[in-house]
């Protein structure tokens, strides 16, 4: 059975993450700096905090004896570092020194170059299997309401049903690449089950028009957008929204490619919008 250890498992990815890892059989350890109902409560929505074992650890202030042991005790096959914090060293450092036969995931941004280097180089002069997905930018049922489209999409379901204000929002001609994160979560998983380390770009590569995903999300409520929608230059688009990653590799190396984006995507986070209880 493998052993899959979740560092920063609390979040919208970790949570899918363990529930398609439970399902292929593996076990599953997930480290948070939360409170254990916090870091449960996304974990219960997708049905699976029975089934992960939650362990209270901060890498950021670890020193290197306790995530040293730390791996010790869980002995994992596979690490998938999820946290905030981009450092991934004392992980690789810890895997290079005590257990070189564990796989790392590291998810990176385009804010983060410098873990995608770090990995790197553990890689190629340690031997490491240590790889890096820059992750493009995802969202679905579990996500902040604060993310772009799930923002959007709850502002056209207040519109019908609460009156709600207005959307203010900025340049639609932005153009956005955004994913469904249980499916980024299946790139990981293939990423370090290769027979060869090599990091890679998890995005759909499908651009699309802040105008259109706008235009989706009211048409999904039966409103016209242009009644209830305020450009203001003062609002920004995410900047990981705006970064058209190049899917190919993906395809190529791991099979793998995103088919939920755009319509379909809005129309996946339209179903449980205003609920207040995510259909994960």
């Amino acid at each position: 059975m493998t052993r899959a250890l979740i560092v920063g498992g609390s979040g919208q990815d970790g949570a899918y993450l363990a529930r398609l890892l439970l399902a292929r059989g593996a076990s599953v350890v997930a480290t948070t700096r939360n409170t254990e109902a916090d870091a449960g409560a996304r974990l219960a929505i997708v049905g699976v905090a029975n089934e992960v074992a939650l362990n209270r650890f901060d890498a950021a202030t670890a020193t290197p004896d306790a995530m040293a042991k730390l791996l010790d005790t869980l002995q994992p096959d596979q690490i998938y570092h999820l946290a905030a914090s981009p450092d991934v060293t004392p992980w690789l450092q810890a895997i290079r020194d005590r257990a070189p036969a564990i796989r790392l995931f590291a998810a990176v941004s385009a804010a983060t170059p410098d873990a995608a280097a770090t990995v790197r180089h553990y890689r190629e002069s340690h031997g490491v299997f240590a790889v890096t997905g820059l992750l493009g930018a995802h969202e679905s049922r579990l996500a902040p309401a604060t993310a772009l489209l799930r923002h959007i999409v709850e502002a056209a379901h207040a519109c019908k049903h609460r009156g709600g204000a207005k959307l203010r929002i900025g340049d639609l001609e932005t153009r956005c690449d955004i994913g469904w994160a249980p499916e980024y979560v299946d790139a990981m998983t293939k990423m370090l089950s290769a027979n060869n380390a090599a990091d890679c770009a998890i995005a759909t590569g499908r651009p699309i028009r802040l105008h259109d995903l706008v235009a989706q999300a009211f048409d999904y409520f039966g409103l016209d957008w242009q009644a209830h929608v305020d450009i203001d230059p003062a609002f920004r688009v995410p900047a990981v929204a705006a970064v058209i990653g190049d899917a190919a590799p993906a395809q190529a190396q791991l099979g793998w490619r995103a088919d939920t984006f755009g319509k379909d995507l809005v129309e996946t986070l339209g179903e449980a919008a205003g609920t207040g209880a995510h259909l994960a």
